[in-house]
């Protein structure tokens, strides 16, 4: 009987381990926890202002929540449903908008490494403008059907923003962006907005 070389043997775990994968389906991405992911720094959380939102409560990030509520935001902001939704909808959006210039300051920086501008321009950039049209259109008078389909691929954007730079399966260069702490705190925002999506129904 002939002796498997160690390289094959490799090989079949490889084909394996890559069959199993494809048999379990689609697998949502959250970067955090990805059995390829490098750590991210940790959001600072702050105390909130105020007790927590009962929607907040149960939001997979409560204090993230209920930070959007406290930033203000949503003028004549309620304690309702759709108040909770789309105040941190605002919250993502204004998120963005900062991490859209900072990103953009980055990439003309002289001391940017190529890699990291290449990182911010192509992929995470482009994540950045297309989470605001989404949360846009959320907002806007379409079906809830609609509005659904938006938050969720909000949600995709921001994961596909951070496994571009912490994926080695993805990732040119593995690397942790200069914005991976807002990247994490986007993505637990978007987290928190489909948790609170039915608010978009009313």
């Amino acid at each position: 009987m002939a002796t498997m070389r160690p390289q094959h043997v490799l090989f079949l775990i490889t084909i394996s381990s890559y069959l199993s994968l494809l048999s379990a389906g689609t697998v949502k991405c959250v970067p955090r926890s990805s059995l390829y992911a490098i750590q991210l720094p940790k959001v600072v959380s702050i105390a909130p202002l105020n007790p927590f939102n009962v929607f907040c409560k149960q939001t997979t990030y409560p204090i993230v929540c209920q930070a959007a509520i406290d930033a203000g935001l949503l003028q004549n902001s309620g304690n309702d449903l759709p108040s909770v939704t789309k105040a941190n909808i605002l919250f993502a959006i204004n998120k963005l908008k900062y991490n859209i210039n900072a990103a953009k300051k980055f990439i003309v920086s002289p001391t940017t490494s190529p890699s990291m501008v290449a990182l911010l321009r192509g992929s995470c950039l482009g994540m950045y403008k297309s989470m605001i049209h989404e949360y846009h259109v959320a907002l806007s008078n379409v079906d809830f059907a609609t509005k659904e389909t938006y938050v969720d691929a909000a949600l995709t954007d921001i994961g596909t923003c951070i496994d571009s730079y912490t994926d080695p399966m993805l990732a040119a260069v593995i690397q942790i962006s200069l914005l991976a702490s807002e990247d994490e705190e986007l993505r637990r925002t978007a987290t928190n907005i489909v948790d609170l999506k039915n608010g978009l129904k009313l």
